[in-house]
């Protein structure tokens, strides 16, 4: 008798208990009477539904490979690959525990779902399981070429302008793959099996899809790692106005009121000198590569307001303008000491909701008149099918806003900024144009306006990031 009881007690030992992110094997293996082993998706089945965490189980030998996820449902899926142990609650709705732990883990916001019982989509799945990949293999997120990513997608531009770098870096991370006509199909609904793969594809890097090399290499590697900081210093030295010296990565400058050297205060945006040293290295790699120019220093403005505000300018010079132009820059950042009123709104939007910024982003290639045409523009042309960015001009400013506002917030500034100003190039009766207010997908209120009858220069006053990774 004390034998069965000893037996019994190695069972409930054995089976009773919720399985450790430290278990890595299972002693049953299970099969699905429903899931033919020359199915496209046996393996990955096979996987979820045989690994200790019990990341998919079916039920009676039934797996259901073909129906549809719930939103609620994928979140258990996601919280029991990352091995978080979820104890449920008597008498209450099972989801509710695991939708709460995946509040309180950041894969998703109260605000992105009104209802948990519905079918997720493919880029809702997308934008959870980047956000929970840091938990679950360590990885972060990983720069892409946002043109090479829209080459591997056919309906990119379905997809939703909040859920794109989720998709992108899932594509460029190899845990997503099209389908058999190569697109994502962003707003289709997410199946058992399609889940199993993606799992298998986040726990196994190796089972990942191969992303194109040339992808690898242009943004795999940091730019910031690719020369020394004495070979960049010496570099900005050469390039730069008033500077008179680099301290422990801070630029030191003089001006028509400051005439012993002085570093930007950053009293009020705290690690701006990283920002500035990080993002000079970035424009003026891309410049030497690149046979362009960089202008580099410090000015002070005057409000009524605020006094006189000092910033430190940042610009990036593509193609050389006339004398008459003051301004060459085709991109530029102005890094503010005390965050400035944007007056042009101020004077236009009285009243409308909108904090003081911090930076100015400039896209000064489009003051240039002759800027459609460098790019390939014919009069005439169907504009809709005008693209007016070089693949470089996109790279290097979506490299310095992510440096500033990180991957992700910084990703939704950039679609706003490409976006807007393409629209305003695109559209010859635009007359009057503005933006004031809070970011979607980003921690940032973003204010630009303009009156011009004609695209002329479009600047955009960006507020402090509150997160930057």
């Amino acid at each position: 008798m004390k034998k069965v009881i000893a037996f019994l007690l190695v069972l409930v030992v054995s089976f009773g208990v919720f399985p450790s992110k430290n278990i890595i094997s299972n002693a049953i293996t299970l099969e699905f009477k429903d899931v033919p082993k020359d199915s496209w998706y046996y393996e990955h089945v096979q996987y979820v539904a045989n690994h200790p965490r019990e990341i998919m189980v079916g039920y009676n030998g039934i797996f259901n490979p073909l129906e549809n996820l719930t939103v609620e449902q994928f979140i258990k899926i996601v919280i029991h690959a990352a091995g978080e142990e979820v104890i449920p609650r008597a008498g209450e709705y099972w989801a509710n525990v695991y939708i709460q732990k995946g509040l309180d883990l950041g894969y998703v916001e109260a605000s992105e779902f009104t209802n948990f019982r519905r079918a997720i989509t493919r880029e809702e799945m997308a934008r959870i399981i980047i956000r929970a990949l840091p938990d679950i293999t360590g990885e972060k997120n990983k720069y892409y070429n946002i043109n090479d990513i829209k080459n591997m997608i056919p309906d990119f531009n379905e997809i939703g302008p909040e859920f794109r770098d989720y998709v992108c870096q899932a594509y460029q991370l190899g845990i997503l793959v099209g389908g058999s006509d190569g697109k994502f199909n962003p707003k289709g609904n997410l199946s058992r099996a399609s889940a199993a793969v993606v799992v298998n594809m986040m726990l196994n890097p190796d089972k990942r899809a191969k992303v194109k090399k040339e992808a690898e290499e242009d943004d795999g590697k940091d730019v910031l790692e690719l020369w020394s900081d004495a070979e960049f210093e010496q570099y900005i030295k050469e390039n730069a106005g008033n500077l008179v010296k680099i301290e422990d990565k801070k630029f030191y400058f003089t001006s028509t009121f400051i005439k012993t050297p002085t570093a930007l205060s950053d009293q009020y945006n705290p690690g701006v000198h990283d920002l500035i040293y990080n993002c000079a290295k970035i424009m003026a790699y891309y410049a030497r590569e690149n046979g362009h120019k960089i202008s580099f220093g410090y000015h002070e403005t005057y409000s009524e307001d605020t006094g006189y505000i000092g910033y430190v300018f940042l610009h990036y010079i593509i193609f050389d303008k006339p004398k008459s132009v003051v301004d060459q820059s085709d991109i530029s950042i102005n890094f503010y000491e005390k965050p400035v009123i944007n007056n042009t709104a101020k004077k236009y939007a009285p009243g409308e909701a909108k904090r003081n910024s911090f930076y100015r982003w400039r896209i000064g290639a489009l003051r240039d008149e002759d800027y459609p045409e460098k790019q390939g523009f014919v009069f005439g042309m169907d504009r809709s099918k005008f693209k007016w960015t070089q693949e470089k001009y996109e790279k290097i400013l979506l490299r310095l806003i992510t440096e500033v506002y990180g991957p992700s917030q910084g990703r939704a500034l950039f679609n706003l900024i490409m976006e807007e100003t393409q629209k305003k190039i695109l559209d010859e009766n635009v007359t009057d144009f503005k933006y004031i207010g809070f970011l979607p997908g980003a921690n940032v209120d973003v204010a630009y306006f303009t009156k011009a009858a004609i695209v002329n220069d479009l600047a955009f006053y960006t507020s402090k990031p509150e997160v930057r990774k």
